[in-house]
């Protein structure tokens, strides 16, 4: 960056720093983001289900907890169908069918479905 940068400039810059840093997929931190959702939904399910037996507040609490990462999860099955948390598509396929079976959406027709959308976005009459 230069002194007679302006500031869109600089803002410019910065972002297609952050999209280079971040938009590399990586099977290692893929796993580990996969391993830190998975892990914690069945800790948490049984955990929930445990609390109903102690305090019906505390399972509400458990469940609300649970509710953030089945909709992390499902975020992640989206980066599945658009093949770009792990590196290989087989790899996104199989990690997708976990994340759709925990989210109970069937991901190979929920991505389908999802690529139209991609595709004939903004085209209302295709889209219809």
């Amino acid at each position: 960056m230069t002194q007679t940068d302006t500031g869109a400039q600089v803002l410019r810059k910065i972002k297609n720093d952050l999209i280079k840093r971040y938009a590399v997929r990586n099977n290692r931190i893929a796993l580990t983001q996969t391993l830190s959702t998975l892990l914690p939904v069945i800790a948490l399910t049984y955990a929930g289900i445990a609390a109903l037996d102690v305090s019906m507040l505390l399972a509400s609490g458990i469940v609300l907890l649970l509710t953030l990462f089945l909709l992390r999860a499902f975020v992640m099955l989206h980066d599945c169908g658009h093949n770009c948390l792990y590196e290989s598509p087989r790899a996104n396929k199989i990690a997708g069918f976990i994340f759709g079976v925990v989210c109970g959406v069937p991901q190979y027709v929920w991505s389908r479905h999802h690529d139209y959308h991609h595709s004939t976005n903004g085209n209302w009459e295709k889209y219809r």
